[in-house]
Protein backbone atom coordinates (compact mmCIF):
# COMPACT_ATOMS: atom_id res chain seq x y z
CA UNK A 1 0.00 0.00 0.00
CA UNK A 2 2.74 2.20 0.19
CA UNK A 3 4.57 1.27 -2.99
CA UNK A 4 0.76 2.79 -4.13
CA UNK A 5 1.14 5.88 -2.09
CA UNK A 6 4.12 7.03 -3.67
CA UNK A 7 2.94 6.38 -7.33
CA UNK A 8 -0.50 8.25 -6.79
CA UNK A 9 1.47 10.82 -5.24
CA UNK A 10 3.71 11.27 -8.74
CA UNK A 11 1.15 10.69 -10.49
CA UNK A 12 -0.58 14.10 -8.73
CA UNK A 13 2.69 15.59 -9.57
CA UNK A 14 3.40 14.31 -12.87
CA UNK A 15 0.01 15.72 -14.12
CA UNK A 16 0.71 18.77 -11.99
CA UNK A 17 -2.67 18.67 -10.69
CA UNK A 18 -2.82 21.89 -8.58
CA UNK A 19 -3.00 21.95 -4.43
CA UNK A 20 -1.13 20.41 -1.42
CA UNK A 21 -0.69 16.69 -0.30
CA UNK A 22 -2.59 16.12 2.55
CA UNK A 23 -2.82 13.09 4.79
CA UNK A 24 -5.43 12.12 8.30
CA UNK A 25 -4.30 9.18 10.59
CA UNK A 26 0.13 9.76 10.10
CA UNK A 27 0.50 7.51 13.05
CA UNK A 28 4.54 7.50 13.13
CA UNK A 29 4.74 9.41 10.07
CA UNK A 30 6.06 6.51 7.22
CA UNK A 31 3.51 7.12 4.42
CA UNK A 32 3.94 10.94 5.10
CA UNK A 33 7.89 10.15 5.15
CA UNK A 34 7.53 9.15 1.60
CA UNK A 35 5.02 11.77 0.32
CA UNK A 36 7.17 14.17 1.39
CA UNK A 37 9.91 12.88 -0.32
CA UNK A 38 8.18 12.47 -3.37
CA UNK A 39 7.51 16.08 -3.05
CA UNK A 40 10.92 17.02 -2.27
CA UNK A 41 12.17 15.73 -5.08
CA UNK A 42 9.60 16.56 -7.59
CA UNK A 43 7.41 19.19 -6.76
CA UNK A 44 8.35 22.46 -8.42
CA UNK A 45 4.73 24.38 -6.91
CA UNK A 46 5.87 25.28 -3.57
CA UNK A 47 2.90 22.85 -2.80
CA UNK A 48 1.95 22.30 1.14
CA UNK A 49 2.17 18.85 3.30
CA UNK A 50 -0.89 19.08 5.95
CA UNK A 51 -0.17 15.71 8.31
CA UNK A 52 -3.40 15.50 10.72
CA UNK A 53 -3.44 13.53 13.47
CA UNK A 54 -4.68 13.20 17.52
CA UNK A 55 -0.98 11.93 18.36
CA UNK A 56 -3.19 10.10 21.06
CA UNK A 57 -4.37 7.22 18.88
CA UNK A 58 -8.13 6.44 17.55
CA UNK A 59 -10.88 7.81 19.05
CA UNK A 60 -13.76 5.59 20.41
CA UNK A 61 -15.53 3.57 18.03
CA UNK A 62 -19.28 4.10 17.37
CA UNK A 63 -22.18 1.93 16.81
CA UNK A 64 -21.53 2.53 13.04
CA UNK A 65 -17.86 0.38 13.54
CA UNK A 66 -19.62 -2.59 14.20
CA UNK A 67 -21.18 -3.84 11.00
CA UNK A 68 -20.12 -6.34 8.53
CA UNK A 69 -17.54 -5.38 5.65
CA UNK A 70 -17.58 -5.88 1.94
CA UNK A 71 -14.54 -7.97 1.09
CA UNK A 72 -12.22 -7.42 3.90
CA UNK A 73 -8.64 -8.54 4.89
CA UNK A 74 -10.63 -8.05 8.51
CA UNK A 75 -13.27 -6.61 10.31
CA UNK A 76 -11.52 -4.56 12.57
CA UNK A 77 -13.77 -2.28 14.62
CA UNK A 78 -10.79 -0.35 16.83
CA UNK A 79 -10.26 0.56 20.59
CA UNK A 80 -9.36 4.16 21.89
CA UNK A 81 -5.65 5.08 21.82
CA UNK A 82 -5.47 2.73 19.62
CA UNK A 83 -2.36 3.18 17.26
CA UNK A 84 -0.78 5.87 19.35
CA UNK A 85 2.33 7.72 17.97
CA UNK A 86 3.44 10.90 19.47
CA UNK A 87 4.74 13.65 17.73
CA UNK A 88 7.93 13.88 18.60
CA UNK A 89 8.02 10.07 17.13
CA UNK A 90 6.62 11.62 13.35
CA UNK A 91 8.81 14.44 13.56
CA UNK A 92 11.58 11.92 14.30
CA UNK A 93 10.49 9.37 11.15
CA UNK A 94 10.94 12.36 9.15
CA UNK A 95 14.53 13.23 10.10
CA UNK A 96 15.73 10.07 9.81
CA UNK A 97 15.12 10.24 6.11
CA UNK A 98 15.59 13.73 5.30
CA UNK A 99 12.30 15.08 4.70
CA UNK A 100 11.29 17.04 8.12
CA UNK A 101 11.20 20.53 6.11
CA UNK A 102 9.40 23.11 8.39
CA UNK A 103 8.81 25.19 5.27
CA UNK A 104 6.80 22.60 3.98
CA UNK A 105 4.87 20.51 6.65
CA UNK A 106 1.82 21.92 8.54
CA UNK A 107 0.78 19.44 11.37
CA UNK A 108 -2.61 19.51 12.65
CA UNK A 109 -2.83 18.11 16.12
CA UNK A 110 -5.93 16.74 17.42
CA UNK A 111 -9.29 15.09 16.86
CA UNK A 112 -10.31 15.52 13.18
CA UNK A 113 -13.74 17.21 13.78
CA UNK A 114 -11.87 19.91 15.30
CA UNK A 115 -9.02 20.77 13.43
CA UNK A 116 -9.84 19.69 10.17
CA UNK A 117 -12.48 22.32 9.35
CA UNK A 118 -10.76 25.37 9.80
CA UNK A 119 -7.61 24.11 8.77
CA UNK A 120 -6.54 26.96 5.76
CA UNK A 121 -6.14 24.39 2.88
CA UNK A 122 -7.42 26.17 -0.28
CA UNK A 123 -7.18 23.14 -2.69
CA UNK A 124 -5.88 19.35 -2.65
CA UNK A 125 -4.22 17.33 -5.29
CA UNK A 126 -3.81 14.35 -3.37
CA UNK A 127 -5.56 13.03 0.26
CA UNK A 128 -4.77 10.52 1.93
CA UNK A 129 -7.04 8.80 4.73
CA UNK A 130 -6.01 6.42 7.30
CA UNK A 131 -8.28 7.73 10.14
CA UNK A 132 -9.98 3.41 10.42
CA UNK A 133 -12.95 4.79 12.08
CA UNK A 134 -16.52 5.74 10.58
CA UNK A 135 -16.62 9.12 12.34
CA UNK A 136 -12.83 9.48 12.09
CA UNK A 137 -13.62 9.08 8.04
CA UNK A 138 -16.83 10.88 7.77
CA UNK A 139 -15.16 13.96 9.72
CA UNK A 140 -12.16 13.92 6.44
CA UNK A 141 -14.47 13.53 3.62
CA UNK A 142 -16.94 15.87 5.14
CA UNK A 143 -14.17 18.22 5.43
CA UNK A 144 -11.64 18.04 2.88
CA UNK A 145 -13.30 16.12 -0.35
CA UNK A 146 -14.82 19.47 -1.29
CA UNK A 147 -11.17 20.68 -1.22
CA UNK A 148 -9.97 18.21 -3.34
CA UNK A 149 -10.11 19.65 -7.12
CA UNK A 150 -11.65 18.22 -10.00
CA UNK A 151 -8.54 15.47 -11.41
CA UNK A 152 -7.16 14.84 -7.89
CA UNK A 153 -6.60 11.54 -6.04
CA UNK A 154 -8.23 10.45 -3.18
CA UNK A 155 -6.44 7.00 -1.57
CA UNK A 156 -8.09 5.53 1.94
CA UNK A 157 -6.33 2.87 3.29
CA UNK A 158 -9.18 1.27 5.62
CA UNK A 159 -11.80 0.50 3.48
CA UNK A 160 -11.52 -3.65 2.82
CA UNK A 161 -10.53 -3.60 6.94
CA UNK A 162 -12.70 -1.18 8.86
CA UNK A 163 -15.59 -1.62 7.88
CA UNK A 164 -16.49 1.79 9.64
CA UNK A 165 -14.37 2.95 7.09
CA UNK A 166 -16.35 1.41 4.58
CA UNK A 167 -19.87 2.80 5.79
CA UNK A 168 -18.60 6.66 6.13
CA UNK A 169 -17.44 6.13 2.34
CA UNK A 170 -20.00 4.57 0.79
CA UNK A 171 -22.60 6.56 2.59
CA UNK A 172 -20.72 9.98 1.88
CA UNK A 173 -21.05 8.65 -2.14
CA UNK A 174 -24.19 7.60 -2.11
CA UNK A 175 -25.87 10.71 -0.67
CA UNK A 176 -23.56 12.81 -3.03
CA UNK A 177 -24.38 10.47 -5.31
CA UNK A 178 -20.76 9.91 -6.63
CA UNK A 179 -20.13 7.03 -9.14
CA UNK A 180 -16.07 7.38 -10.21
CA UNK A 181 -14.88 4.07 -10.07
CA UNK A 182 -12.62 2.96 -7.25
CA UNK A 183 -9.72 0.70 -7.45
CA UNK A 184 -8.64 -1.77 -5.21
CA UNK A 185 -5.29 -2.36 -3.83
CA UNK A 186 -5.14 -5.86 -3.46
CA UNK A 187 -3.46 -7.88 -0.72
CA UNK A 188 -1.51 -10.09 -2.91
CA UNK A 189 -0.10 -12.86 0.19
CA UNK A 190 -3.81 -13.36 0.97
CA UNK A 191 -5.16 -13.57 -2.43
CA UNK A 192 -2.79 -16.95 -3.64
CA UNK A 193 -6.05 -19.00 -3.94
CA UNK A 194 -8.59 -16.39 -4.84
CA UNK A 195 -10.47 -18.27 -7.75
CA UNK A 196 -12.16 -15.25 -8.79
CA UNK A 197 -12.40 -11.20 -8.46
CA UNK A 198 -14.97 -11.99 -5.73
CA UNK A 199 -12.66 -13.53 -3.65
CA UNK A 200 -9.85 -11.24 -3.75
CA UNK A 201 -9.35 -9.62 -0.44
CA UNK A 202 -8.44 -5.65 -0.20
CA UNK A 203 -7.76 -3.31 2.31
CA UNK A 204 -7.08 0.39 0.60
CA UNK A 205 -9.26 1.64 -2.77
CA UNK A 206 -8.56 5.02 -4.54
CA UNK A 207 -10.41 7.05 -7.45
CA UNK A 208 -9.74 10.26 -9.21
CA UNK A 209 -12.42 12.81 -8.75
CA UNK A 210 -14.99 13.48 -11.27
CA UNK A 211 -16.51 16.88 -12.02
CA UNK A 212 -19.76 16.06 -9.99
CA UNK A 213 -22.57 13.11 -9.87
CA UNK A 214 -22.63 10.51 -12.03
CA UNK A 215 -24.76 12.26 -15.02
CA UNK A 216 -27.47 9.51 -15.27
CA UNK A 217 -27.99 9.84 -11.63
CA UNK A 218 -26.42 5.84 -10.87
CA UNK A 219 -25.66 6.13 -7.32
CA UNK A 220 -22.92 2.75 -6.30
CA UNK A 221 -20.30 3.07 -4.07
CA UNK A 222 -19.16 -0.52 -4.87
CA UNK A 223 -18.01 0.59 -8.57
CA UNK A 224 -15.08 -1.49 -7.94
CA UNK A 225 -11.93 -2.80 -9.81
CA UNK A 226 -9.01 -4.65 -8.70
CA UNK A 227 -5.44 -3.71 -10.11
CA UNK A 228 -3.52 -6.53 -9.33
CA UNK A 229 -0.46 -5.15 -11.10
CA UNK A 230 -0.71 -2.07 -9.39
CA UNK A 231 -0.51 -0.36 -12.58
CA UNK A 232 -1.96 3.21 -12.78
CA UNK A 233 -3.43 2.65 -15.46
CA UNK A 234 -6.50 4.84 -14.93
CA UNK A 235 -4.32 7.67 -14.12
CA UNK A 236 -4.01 9.99 -17.47
CA UNK A 237 -0.41 11.74 -17.80
CA UNK A 238 -2.12 15.24 -17.85
CA UNK A 239 -5.23 16.71 -15.79
CA UNK A 240 -8.40 14.97 -16.84
CA UNK A 241 -10.37 18.50 -17.15
CA UNK A 242 -14.49 18.12 -17.17
CA UNK A 243 -13.86 13.99 -17.37
CA UNK A 244 -12.20 10.99 -16.58
CA UNK A 245 -10.14 9.03 -18.87
CA UNK A 246 -9.20 5.43 -17.98
CA UNK A 247 -8.32 2.67 -19.80
CA UNK A 248 -10.54 -0.02 -21.51
CA UNK A 249 -13.36 -0.73 -19.62
CA UNK A 250 -13.02 1.36 -16.76
CA UNK A 251 -16.51 2.72 -16.33
CA UNK A 252 -17.69 -0.38 -15.07
CA UNK A 253 -21.32 -1.27 -14.40
CA UNK A 254 -22.78 -0.78 -10.47
CA UNK A 255 -21.28 -3.30 -8.23
CA UNK A 256 -19.37 -5.05 -11.22
CA UNK A 257 -15.84 -5.84 -9.70
CA UNK A 258 -13.53 -5.86 -12.07
CA UNK A 259 -9.74 -7.53 -11.84
CA UNK A 260 -7.49 -5.37 -14.01
CA UNK A 261 -4.37 -7.63 -15.05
Amino acid sequence: RRRVTVRLALAALASDIPGDFVETGTYTGGTSALMLYSMKHYDFQGRKMWAADSFGGLPASVAQDDVGGDNSVGKAVGSAGMYSASLMQFKQTLHSVGVLDRTRLNVLKGWFNETLPTAPIDQIAFLRLDGDLYESTKDALDSLYDKLVVGGIIYLDDYGSFPGCQRAVDEFRLARGYNEPMFAVPNKHLNLYAKSPRETKYEAVWWVKGSGPHPDGVQCPGNLRVDHDWNMGALPSKCWGEGIMYSSGAMQKPGHLMVSQ
